[in-house]
Formats: C-alpha cells, sequence, structure tokens
C-alpha cells in the first residue's frame, strides 16, 4: 500500500501555527513568521485489506494541504519514520503481505527494506488510537535562505501531544486498523466535541550540506532515520485538528513551497549536487568535491542496511519488545520452504544475533 492507493479514512480541518521563527533556515512565511496561523486540511489514510495477526503491518498516511498563499503546499507524512524503499518516491509496502515466501524473497534481495520490516512487527506499527500517533516525513526537504544563500536540509515530525488530550483510557484500547471508518469518524466527532482536538506538536531535524557529506549514512535513504543525538529535534509549531469534515474533499496542491522543496534521492542531478552552504562561523562552503558526495549513490552502495534496524532492536525496543518481535517474526515466516528459511534467518542475524536465536528458539515450539 502506498499513499496514493491508500483508503480514505477521514479528513480534518484545523491549523497550523507557529511557536518558532526558523527564517534562519528557511524563506517560507508560515515558518518563519512567529505565531503566524495557517489553515489546514488532513487527509487520513489506511489499508483497506484484512490482516491476520502475524502479517507484517502497513503504514496509516497523512497528507496534510497547508492552504498558503502562492498555492497549497502537501506534506504527506506516515507513522513510520523510515519506508521500505530507499526511494522516497516510491511509498509502496506491496511487499509487505501474506505470502511469507514473497516477503522473505524480497527482503533477501532488497536488505535496505529489513528497517521498515522492523518496525511492521513491532508494537509502532499501529498505533492505539489517533490521539496517540505520532507521523514523520520519510522525505528529505531542502530549506533555503536565498537572502543569506544558506542551504540546510530538514525532515519533519509530527509528535502527539497527549498532555494536552486527556483522554479515558478505553479510548486508546483499540487499534486504528481495527475500527470501522464509521467508528473512527464517530471516535473523532465525540472527542472534538468535548474539546479534545487532535494535537501534534511540530518539529524538524536539520542538517547542513557540510553535515550531510560527512555523515556515515545518506541522509537522503528513506529506510533510514536521522538519529537525535546527530540531529536534535527544532521546535517549529502545532498542528491542531478540531472540526472532521464528513464530505470529500478534493487534494491538489504541490509537494513543494518556497523555501522547501523535496529532494528526491532518485532524481539527482548535477545542478542539485552543486550546494553552496555557510558553516557554523558562517564560512561560505563551496566544496565541489563534498557536494559530489553528497548525492551519489555510489558512495552510499556499501553502507550497512542493518546498521540502522540493528539499533532499533538493542537499544529502541526493550526485553518484552524484542520478545514479541521474534515471535510475530517465527509465526509469519513458519510455512516459507527451508532454502528460504536458512538464507532468512541468516539475514536477521545480521541484524543483531540474538534477533536470530530467538527466532530459531519460537520456530522450535510446536
Amino acid at each position: 500500500m502506498s499513499a496514493d492507493n491508500a483508503r480514505t479514512v477521514l479528513h480534518f480541518e484545523g491549523w497550523f501555527r507557529s511557536t518558532t521563527d526558523v527564517s534562519y533556515y528557511t524563506d517560507a512565511s508560515f515558518l518563519s513568521q512567529c505565531d503566524r496561523r495557517v489553515p489546514v486540511l488532513v487527509e487520513l489514510l489506511c489499508d483497506n485489506e484484512p490482516r491476520m495477526h502475524c502479517v507484517p503491518a502497513r503504514p496509516i498516511w497523512l497528507k496534510i494541504k497547508f492552504s498558503l498563499e502562492n498555492q497549497p503546499w502537501i506534506l504527506t507524512m506516515a507513522n513510520w519514520p523510515v519506508l521500505v524503499s530507499s526511494n522516497s518516491n516510491d511509498r509502496s509496502t506491496k511487499h509487505f503481505v501474506q505470502d511469507a515466501e514473497l516477503c522473505c524473497q524480497y527482503l533477501l534481495s532488497h536488505n535496505e527494506a529489513m528497517h521498515a520490516f522492523m518496525f511492521s512487527v513491532s508494537s509502532r506499527a499501529i498505533p492505539h488510537s489517533l490521539y496517540s500517533m505520532n507521523a514523520y516525513s520519510t522525505q528529505s526537504f531542502r530549506m533555503t535562505n536565498e537572502k543569506e544563500n544558506r542551504t540546510t536540509f530538514c525532515r519533519f515530525h509530527f509528535t502527539a501531544v497527549q498532555n494536552e488530550n486527556p483522554l479515558k483510557s478505553q479510548l486508546i484500547t483499540n487499534d486504528v486498523s481495527c475500527q470501522t471508518v464509521d467508528d473512527l469518524s464517530q471516535q473523532a466527532v465525540d472527542e472534538i466535541a468535548k474539546g479534545n482536538f487532535l494535537t501534534w506538536r511540530v518539529d524538524i531535524q536539520i542538517f547542513t550540506a557540510a553535515e550531510v557529506a560527512y555523515l556515515p549514512f545518506d541522509a537522503f535513504d528513506s529506510t533510514k532515520v536521522w538519529p537525535h543525538k546527530l540531529s536534535p529535534l527544532v521546535p517549529v509549531g502545532k498542528v491542531v485538528l478540531n472540526k472532521v469534515v464528513r464530505h470529500s474533499t478534493e487534494f491538489t496542491g504541490s509537494n513543494s513551497t518556497i523555501g522547501c522543496m523535496p529532494v528526491c534521492k532518485a532524481a539527482s542531478t548535477t545542478e542539485e549536487l552543486e550546494l553552496t552552504n555557510t558553516d557554523d562561523n558562517g564560512r561560505i562552503l563551496t566544496d565541489d568535491a563534498c557536494s559530489k558526495k553528497l548525492l551519489t549513490a555510489d558512495e552510499y552502495q556499501t553502507m550497512d542496511p542493518f546498521w540502522q534496524p540493528g539499533i532499533l532492536w538493542r537499544t529502541i525496543f526493550d526485553e518484552n519488545e524484542r520478545d514479541q518481535v521474534a515471535t510475530r517474526i517465527a509465526q509469519y515466516i513458519r510455512p516459507i520452504s527451508s532454502p528460504t528459511m536458512t538464507s532468512v534467518l541468516d539475514l536477521f542475524a545480521q541484524v543483531d544475533e540474538e534477533l536470530r536465536m530467538k527466532i530459531e528458539k519460537q520456530l522450535l515450539q510446536s
């Protein structure tokens, strides 16, 4: 499933309010004018196919339409921070299917998909409620400040603000995917009527062109996250949704706006490689060699696709989550052929040897 062929579940109206002036990075007026409010329309999309418990989940998508002066800007996000493909234009998760043999064959030939697969079988795959769902722009954006000849790169993060939405415990007990469209709609109507508006804190992660050139991974690879230690979250504003729209609304607009344009790794051109930037001391950086290193795919073909999935397993998942993930994987891959089983277990060992051991332990159980 991709954002383009998913089923539309809900439309919301609300607003984005900037809380921080980030004009240092961008000419985008709605991001560089503190306290400015911009109307937004949000489309929620999710998979319409029934799913067995052990089958990998598929992401939930959000399309956020910002009503700007020049033209509407549409930001596409997902509740996962990574995609299956390194190309941000390829948002399909069609390979995460009930047929485990096909899925494992895909993982064996596309190791970079392992990161998204690990998310798909974790507790993070499906939120318990719209009110607890975070969202991420796995696509990177080029932010420009033309006046000061400054270029930076960013990703957007939407973090659910549950403290501002005091909800009854039963509201977050059911998975979004287990509810009907009417259930979701009515739940949102009821809670919004009580003043429990859907609220997300909006942050960005930022890298300069010089920093991107020397990262130990491809910053524009959509199967990779930007570690917070390397790029901390920078507050930008809030999105508040206070109305459910019952009628279907046409989503037209552009995925780029003044001062903020998407970076597509697969479509990189020579012009895109020739970047100008400043360092922390304001010195102009125009290193052609550094720039060409920035988006050259060949430079990253040898990058370890199991590095970040390994970090997810060892440091993000707790012991209980690791057990649950290993159990789900074992249940899912149990029917596959013996040759594929041997190969895919070796693949999981490259994430972490403990992962393979836990899966093998589950496979030995009846």
